[in-house]
């Protein structure tokens, strides 16, 4: 109680004593106000997972450096070594988050593995849940009664993005993709992502599925403290054998759908792409949340609804550019 006393008290002090005066040239530690945006929901933006060393910022203070060359719906480049933030751009908007779900899908995956004590190198079999998929989605080509690991899975949903495997995943964490998504949604508040609600583990497009740029910060960082989900995130190729219904053994390799990792994009020297994870849907646009290091700093930067491939990772650039 005498905590959250002194939060609130931290919190009231820098509303009225000059947080909402930052210049666009000021780094501001990430945070934001409870009554900054109305209609958003804030009110657990102080959770413990954020920890207690933020600034609490107006909604409407930018740091951008004037930087208009950006041409993307929503993004951010955060110094998570120092809790700074060096851009952003409509980081509290709604948007559609496209395969960046499956951050939070692979993250549950690994935390609640872990608390039911699941073995993500034992044998499953696929149920029927990939029997409906829309026309279209990207796929892993799972079929119902294919036997592999919920590792190779991970690999699935994570490296190339198969929306048949994070249904797959989901079912076999928490016994079917509704209670996954439950965990989701409740794992989400916990972490303090209170504007984002998820629908699904595979970012398919429905209208009541949505997120923050700031919300997916919050996610990809808690992600990020998992060895295993970097490690996933930093792998290139992945190869597996499965056996299929018909009892047939095939071998599969899975790449990686972010560029920086499979080598088809270069990001600017001195700085290094751990991993992360791509997006894209019609109303999404192409998105990108990655993990990156530079000077023994690490940084979270996120591109949201860019126009094309190319100016995805073109946008990225210019935010990992701005790298101290």
């Amino acid at each position: 109680m005498k905590r959250r006393i002194v939060i609130l008290a931290l919190v009231l002090s820098l509303l009225f004593t000059g947080c909402n005066s930052v210049k666009n040239s000021d780094y501001i530690k990430v945070g934001v106000s409870k009554d900054s945006i109305p209609g958003i929901d804030t009110s657990l933006l102080l959770a413990d997972a954020m920890g207690d060393d933020i600034c609490v910022v107006d909604a409407s203070t930018v740091v951008n450096d004037g930087d208009t060359s950006i041409n993307i719906g929503a993004g951010l480049l955060f110094n998570i070594s120092d809790n700074t933030i060096l851009y952003n751009k409509n980081i509290f908007k709604r948007m559609y988050p496209a395969s960046t779900t499956k951050i939070l899908t692979a993250y549950c995956a690994i935390k609640y593995g872990k608390l039911y004590g699941i073995d993500f190198s034992k044998e499953i079999k696929v149920s029927g849940c990939v029997n409906n998929m829309v026309a279209g989605a990207k796929l892993s080509g799972l079929y119902e009664g294919d036997v592999l690991t919920l590792r190779d899975i991970m690999y699935c949903t994570l490296l190339e993005s198969g929306n048949d495997a994070a249904l797959i995943l989901a079912e076999n964490i928490a016994g079917s993709v509704d209670e996954f998504v439950k965990l989701m949604n409740e794992e989400a508040k916990r972490i303090g992502a209170t504007n984002s609600h998820f629908v699904n583990p595979h970012g398919l497009f429905e209208e009541e599925h949505y997120t923050t740029a700031y919300d997916l910060y919050l996610i990809f960082n808690e992600a990020v403290k998992l060895p295993e989900f970097v490690e996933y995130i930093n792998t290139d190729t992945y190869s597996f054998k499965y056996t299929t219904a018909s009892g047939v053994i095939r071998n599969r390799i899975v790449t990686a759908t972010n560029q920086y990792i499979s080598g088809k994009s270069t990001p600017p020297d001195g700085v290094t792409v751990v991993g992360g994870k791509t997006g894209f849907e019609d109303l999404a646009g192409r998105c990108l949340v990655i993990l990156s290091r530079k000077n023994d700093k690490e940084y979270i930067s996120i591109v949201l609804n860019a126009n094309s491939t190319a100016e995805l990772y073109e946008n990225m650039n210019k935010l990992l550019s701005k790298e101290e």
